[in-house]
This record gives C-alpha cells, sequence and structure tokens, in this order.
C-alpha cells in the first residue's frame, strides 16, 4: 500500500474542500482510498490531504486529467507538494529539491519516528492532534 500525502494550499478553502469532496467518486476510478484532511493551524488556506493506493502511477494518472485541472481552477489552488510513504518507510517528496546539487526525489534514509520516538527525544507526551494524527 502506498500512502500518498498532498499538501495544498488554496485561496479559500472551503471552495476548495467541497469541491475536493465533488470528486470522491473520480478518485476512486483511479484506486485512490480518501483518508484524512488535516488542516494547516497557521494558514487556514493550507492543508494536508492522505490518500491510500495500491497502484501509485494509475492514482498520478488523475493528477494529470482535464477533470483535475478544472477542478483545481475552480477550487483556487495555489500550489500543491506530493509526498509518498510505504508503511514503515520513510517519506519520498516529489517535488524539486530547494538544493540545485541534490538528486531529486532522494528518500530520507533515517526511519519513521513513531510517537514513542518523539515522546523520546523530546521528553513531552503527545497532544491530542498528534495522537489523532497517527
Amino acid at each position: 500500500m502506498k500512502h500518498l500525502i498532498i499538501r495544498i494550499e488554496m485561496d479559500d478553502y472551503d471552495r476548495w474542500l467541497a469541491t475536493h469532496y465533488q470528486h470522491t467518486e473520480d478518485r476512486k476510478s483511479y484506486g485512490m482510498m480518501d483518508g484524512p484532511v488535516y488542516r494547516d493551524i497557521d494558514n487556514a488556506n493550507a492543508a494536508m490531504f492522505h490518500i491510500r493506493t495500491e497502484n501509485l502511477e494509475r492514482a498520478m494518472q488523475w493528477f494529470r486529467s482535464d477533470v483535475f485541472k478544472e477542478a483545481s481552477h475552480r477550487a483556487t489552488v495555489r500550489g500543491r507538494e506530493f509526498y509518498i510513504a510505504d508503511s514503515g518507510v520513510a517519506a519520498t517528496t516529489l517535488s524539486p529539491p530547494v538544493d540545485p546539487n541534490s538528486q531529486p526525489y532522494e528518500t530520507d534514509s533515517r526511519e519513521p519516528m513513531t510517537l514513542a520516538d518523539k515522546t523520546a527525544v523530546s521528553g513531552q507526551r503527545p497532544t491530542l492532534d498528534e495522537k489523532h494524527a497517527a
């Protein structure tokens, strides 16, 4: 199972969310299973959306479709960053690298941190939001 996490910035969150849910069946036809939406607490017009898929190549075809492009325009989307993860493997970004000398699409070789790891490192218990995000 692949996990696709998409960070989306838009001009109007409510308009984006309504448009997003209008295309649930379209995403299903590309082999995607919708997961939760995480709204950015620092930017009310940004969110992360979690999608699960067995066939990443097929899922990514949705993002090249004319229907998707038109929906993005209606939903006032300004930017989008994609991250891909396998269960138990660190996430891979599909965004261009910031450092021009780095290799694109590199995977972080470190193991992903669990809430227990974060608690051990920080010495603080996870917040309610962190528990539900896991």
